[in-house]
């Protein structure tokens, strides 16, 4: 029974493969194809860095951008291991904090004193141990806080931040409705 399983299976892959256009001396090649092309066909996911410029890029669109700050923690240092060290200790002294959200948008909304958001790769993003402590102090503070993989997740919560009516308003030419 489990031989007749696996031929009904080496069927169908070469079945597949020669729907799919490949020509191969075995099944073993034929699968070997498959999986090249779908490796090719498969959508490169955006770097964290691409989906920030488009998101600073429509918050500045909607006339948010004075209130749209940046926070720099996960720059990248240069140097050897040591000059790295010495960078962070003395922006550990100058404020930098180990933790922090990438952005804040400085504006108050509802009950919120203002937005804190975290922006993450659509896949493979994680929040680190020090980041998730940081949202619980800030969401303790009375700040909103978001944690959006993604271009598409940051501007829906950016939307949400505002409520309905923001929409609705900015489409009015409101572009900083409360």
């Amino acid at each position: 029974m489990a031989i007749a399983g696996e031929i009904v299976a080496l069927i169908q892959l070469a079945l597949i493969a020669r729907i799919a256009g490949i020509e191969a001396v075995s099944l073993v090649e034929a699968v070997q194809a498959l999986k090249i092309r779908a490796r090719r066909e498969r959508k490169p996911v955006p770097l964290e860095g691409n989906e920030a410029i488009t998101l600073t890029e429509w918050v500045r669109a909607q006339g948010l951008g004075r209130w749209w700050v940046m926070v720099p923690n996960a720059s990248k240092l240069a140097g050897n291991p040591g000059q790295r060290a010495a960078m962070v200790a003395k922006m550990k002294r100058q404020g930098f904090y180990v933790g922090a959200s990438d952005y804040f948008l400085a504006m108050p909304q509802r009950a919120y004193h203002g937005l804190w958001l975290e922006l993450k790769r659509i896949k493979g993003g994680s929040v680190t141990p020090e980041q998730k402590q940081f949202h619980v102090e800030m969401a303790s503070m009375g700040y909103a806080v978001a944690v959006c993989k993604g271009f598409d997740e940051a501007r829906q919560a950016i939307n949400d931040y505002f409520g309905p009516n923001w929409a609705n308003r900015r489409k009015q030419g409101d572009n900083h409705a409360t």
